[in-house]
């Protein structure tokens, strides 16, 4: 299947689809809530911590804190994230690397903050593969909330339809098609339920098989066996 929208730009968010973070995110949020008798279940960890911002996923899971035990746990939540160690997802260089060569504008869409995103670029020797980036001090809602992905959007200076996006959160698929973006989900056999009921057109484990492809005079972009898009 060939989409019939003509794209101009691909936007991804970071963790779980630039880098392969779910595992090291999941255990620290599993040790936080252990100490504050929580139990995080799979579903709140989809829906409440993966895409979305550290601040909103101390305060939805945690409002019975003070402001100052808040803010000193999403202080720990900040520096856990921008110390770990950082691996990319499979292939995703390789996607890069065809998009470049094609002249295809990249965004970087997350709900983490400049540090994290400046640590990520350097340990990955990511300099220079990103256009634009959105970062959630930018916005005053967080993801599901679609407003980092119109300001992607605007700072790109193309309509909203004309950006593909990849995303594995619920909240970032959400936020993804809420800014009327064609939307492709990443994640595996439970994510992908998950994805596509909040609005992912497709969902793919990883980037390994994702590349553009010249025909004629025309780019597809190849994402699955039976999706592919086109490139304008």
């Amino acid at each position: 299947m060939i989409a019939t929208n003509i794209f101009s730009a691909v936007v991804f968010d970071m963790d779980g689809v630039v880098i392969n973070t779910r595992k090291p995110i999941e255990a620290f949020w599993h040790t936080i809530a252990a100490e504050h008798n929580l139990q995080i279940t799979t579903e709140m960890m989809e829906r409440q911590i993966h895409g979305c911002p550290a601040r909103q996923t101390v305060s939805v899971l945690f409002p019975e804190l003070s402001s100052k035990e808040k803010e000193e746990l999403f202080e720990r939540c900040e520096h856990f994230e921008t110390t770990m160690d950082y691996r990319t997802m499979s292939g995703i260089k390789g996607f890069f690397e065809d998009l470049k060569k094609n002249a295809i504008p990249i965004a970087l869409v997350t709900s983490s903050l400049p540090p994290k995103v400046a640590n990520v670029i350097k340990q990955l020797q990511l300099k220079g593969i990103f256009d634009i980036i959105v970062t959630s001090d930018l916005v005053e809602k967080g993801k599901p909330d679609p407003a980092c992905y119109l300001l992607a959007a605007k700072k790109l200076q193309l309509p909203p339809e004309q950006c593909i996006v990849f995303e594995d959160a619920v909240s970032g698929v959400k936020a993804s098609t809420g800014a009327e973006m064609f939307t492709i989900g990443v994640g595996g056999v439970y994510q992908a339920p998950l994805l596509k009921e909040a609005g992912a057109k497709e969902v793919i484990l990883n980037f390994d098989t994702v590349r553009v492809q010249p025909k004629g005079s025309h780019r597809y972009l190849t994402i699955s066996p039976s999706l592919s898009v086109s490139l304008g």
